[in-house]
């Protein structure tokens, strides 16, 4: 039942992998700059590493929603319970960001033509990812405080993890 599922308060190990993702998150965050003039390989990277800190944000959340670590490891799995806690249209965000780190890393093509638009284009989807990174990290410390009202009561419980699953 997952109503009674989410009373429940995570649990040390929780709290430890989700701090961690975020921790993650927010460095990727930081990192997904695109300044003016930047070269091609710095407008990728840019756009990888915002993706990976909407990943890693998400991952937090699922985790102190009681997700397994082993749902949370593929970027489908994580998209099919983001569209179960948050709404589809979210998950269809996360593809899209995904399709564009794909791109980004791996088609060497994906960069043809004019820097300048390119330069454009980049800033636009890191700037989307970053405004997605922002509602997943309020949703996280809105669950991290919903969760530790209840610690006490239940800090020994697990949310149908098996022992060493976060």
């Amino acid at each position: 039942n997952r109503q009674a599922v989410d009373t429940i308060a995570p649990s040390a190990l929780q709290l430890e992998e989700a701090a961690g993702h975020c921790r993650l998150a927010d460095g990727f965050l930081g990192s997904a700059k695109i300044h003016v003039g930047a070269p091609e390989f710095a407008i990728r990277n840019a756009i990888s590493r915002a993706y990976y800190s909407l990943f890693h944000v998400c991952s937090a959340f699922l985790a102190l929603k009681g997700v397994s670590k082993s749902q949370r490891t593929h970027h489908g799995r994580i998209r099919l319970h983001i569209a179960r806690e948050v709404g589809a249209p979210f998950a269809v965000h996360l593809k899209e960001f995904q399709i564009a780190r794909e791109q980004a890393d791996y088609q060497p093509r994906y960069f043809e033509g004019n820097l300048a638009d390119f330069e454009e284009r980049g800033r636009i989807q890191v700037e989307a990812m970053q405004n997605d990174f922002r509602l997943y990290r309020k949703l996280y410390d809105d669950s991290l405080r919903e969760g530790g009202q209840h610690a006490n009561d239940h800090d020994n419980r697990s949310r149908s993890d098996s022992p060493g699953e976060a």
